[in-house]
Parts: structure tokens; C-alpha cells; sequence
């Protein structure tokens, strides 16, 4: 049986580095760290991470793209445990602002363009 993809939008594989700070419910920093990204859409990531983070624990991210570098707010909606012993926590975004999210879907175009370019060239 197959599984479904809740996700809203399709992810590309993608390492990118991201410093992050965990919120409690009140809003305070509790904790920072670093990470990288494995995969990325326009409305979450996969955080490559060596720690846990928590289930609906609030994030603040900044994510090396290219020469730029984006600030985004979201949420984790789950974590898995590698074999290595590395944590996948999956991240939805929540807080984009609009120069930024500009960014994202232009790093993401050319992802896309780039793909399109390769297949219509093969080998």
C-alpha cells in the first residue's frame, strides 16, 4: 500500500546551512544550533540536525541560498532518527516575508530550470 504525501508542495533535494533558534510557548529562545537542510519547498524543509527537536516546537531559521540568506519562522511537525544517529525534523513554514519568500521561489525556479535543462540533454 502506498503512502500518501501530505505535503502542500513538491520538495527538491537540497544542502543547504541553517542556523536555527527553538521557542517555548512564551516566546523565549531556549535554544540555537546549526543544521542543514536535505530537502526544501515553498512551505517546509527537512532539517538535518545532530539534536531532536521537539513536535510543534516554533523555529526561527536562516538558510543559506545561494548568496542570499533567508529568515523564516515555522514549526516542527515531526521527527525521525537516523541510523547514523542524525535527526530528520521535518519543518513547516509559518512566517515568510514577502522579499524573502521572493528568494525562495527564485532558488527554487532554478532548481527547476536547471532539472528541465539536464533532461532534455541527455548524456
Amino acid at each position: 500500500m502506498a503512502v500518501k504525501d501530505k505535503r502542500k508542495s513538491p520538495r527538491i533535494d537540497s544542502l543547504n546551512l541553517i542556523s536555527y533558534v527553538v521557542y517555548d510557548e512564551a516566546d523565549n529562545a531556549i535554544r540555537q544550533g546549526m543544521g542543514r537542510t536535505l530537502n526544501i519547498s515553498k512551505t517546509g524543509i527537512c532539517l538535518d540536525t545532530y539534536k531532536p527537536l521537539s513536535r510543534r516546537q516554533k523555529v526561527s531559521l536562516a538558510i543559506g541560498l545561494k548568496d542570499d540568506l533567508v529568515s523564516i519562522i515555522g514549526h516542527v511537525v515531526h521527527v525521525r532518527k537516523r541510523k547514523n544517529g542524525r535527526f530528520d525534523n521535518g519543518i513547516d513554514f509559518i512566517e515568510l516575508n514577502q522579499s524573502h519568500e521572493s528568494v525562495l521561489d527564485n532558488f527554487l525556479a532554478a532548481y527547476y530550470k536547471l532539472k528541465n535543462t539536464d533532461q532534455s540533454h541527455p548524456d
